[in-house]
């Protein structure tokens, strides 16, 4: 209802009572001009006629001016910052309306007869409920309110010196002790229950919070459990899941399914001559080299392990995946990171071995693997910076070329 995410729970209360206050239609500011109304009636006969018509004026234009207090302020309460102030204003009019209504008892009542004085004491016993749950969230307001508007006929039935007002005094007494004693309770309920709505929502926005968070902390540890830190690539946990799930596709919608063991020339010669940094950021730039090539929906680059890495080819043939290898040898021979311990050329390389296949039920992950493995050891006994493939019958024959 209000911005007031940082306050503490006190001053959310404080600010929650005020609101209210200026929430509620703002007609109840115009309903105290009809006791007045009735007041003004049975006097008028009796009293003064201009005091009578300035003391109903003066309700008139403060009643009037409260409500477009209220109207104008209930439109920007959620912009609102000084509550403090508003609680002030509201209680500056609670004040002006109380005491113009004491003050016109205390100037009336002895002029009138008795039974217009009981009757008009009996519509002001009758308004200060009306007013109690109007001020319900503002003892202040209600107090300049109250006291004003029911003490002052009380102290001028006690000036009367009679038996008559002396016991309608002590009933107004007992009246007052009584409303006090009830808004107190009333006061403290609602209190307390704003209190504990606000707490309530305050554990369980943090509560929201603390579940986003966790939330955020555990998609973070899935990604770091699924991603290689030095490459960026997929690891080997999760290369291993996906095989197994495109795998399983492709026997389901019978179509080929291709891989690539892709492994770095002389890499333990590399580390030896250049340091194990300089063969990390080799590696970077060959995962770099294959985040640029393996970009299809469904294709994925993992690292498998030490200078070995590996790419996942859905719905792709024999035909598909070698024209990606080729590109790929291309693109690391043009990076032309030096490497004097090379036996084949004074920069990286590449070897490759590609297995394709359709799958039939009988075929495991292991079978692409171990066929794609079988290729890379053929391409570097055969010289590496080579690419060589092994095609795969359904029934997992495994024939090299």
């Amino acid at each position: 209802m209000t911005n007031t995410n940082k306050a503490s729970i006190p001053s959310k209360v404080f600010i929650e009572q005020v609101t209210l206050l200026y929430i509620k239609p703002p007609g109840h500011a115009l309903v105290l001009f009809i006791p007045a109304l009735f007041i003004y009636w049975l006097s008028k006969d009796y009293v003064n006629a201009i005091m009578t018509l300035t003391w109903f004026g003066a309700l008139i234009i403060i009643s009037v001016f409260r409500f477009a207090d209220i109207s104008i302020t209930r439109t920007k309460i959620l912009t609102v910052t000084d509550y403090e102030g508003l609680e002030k204003r509201f209680a500056l009019g609670s004040t002006l309306i109380g005491a113009t209504y004491g003050l016109g008892l205390f100037l009336f009542l002895p002029h009138l007869p008795q039974l217009n004085q009981i009757a008009i004491l009996s519509m002001v016993i009758t308004v200060v409920p009306v007013a109690m749950v109007s001020f319900s969230t503002n003892k202040l307001s209600f107090l300049l309110f109250f006291l004003p508007a029911l003490g002052l006929p009380i102290f001028q039935c006690l000036l009367q010196g009679d038996f008559f007002h002396f016991y309608i005094a002590l009933f107004g007494i007992i009246y007052l002790y009584g409303i006090m004693t009830l808004y107190d309770w009333n006061h403290d309920f609602l209190t307390e229950a704003i209190n504990l709505r606000l707490t309530n929502q305050e554990l369980v926005t943090s509560l929201t919070n603390t579940n986003k968070q966790q939330e955020a902390l555990n998609k973070r540890l899935e990604a770091i459990s699924t991603v290689d830190g030095l490459t960026n690539l997929a690891n080997r946990r999760y290369f291993d899941d996906a095989l197994q799930r495109e795998l399983l596709r492709a026997q389901r919608a019978k179509t080929p399914i291709s891989l690539i063991l892709l492994d770095i020339d002389f890499f333990k010669q590399y580390n030896d001559e250049y340091g194990h940094l300089a063969g990390d950021n080799c590696l970077r730039l060959i995962s770099t080299v294959l985040q640029e090539n393996v970009k299809r929906p469904g294709d994925m680059a993992a690292r498998y392990g030490g200078e070995e890495f590996c790419i996942i080819m859905p719905d792709t043939d024999q035909r598909g995946v070698m024209k990606l290898a080729e590109q790929i040898k291309q693109d690391v021979e043009s990076l032309n990171i030096p490497h004097n311990k090379s036996r084949i050329t004074n920069h990286v390389t590449v070897s490759m071995g590609i297995a394709s296949m359709v799958p039939g039920l009988q075929v495991t992950t292991n079978t692409l693997i171990n066929a794609a493995d079988k290729a890379l050891y053929t391409a570097k006994k055969d010289g590496r910076n080579l690419i060589r493939s092994s095609n795969i019958a359904s029934s997992s024959e495994e024939t090299p070329e």
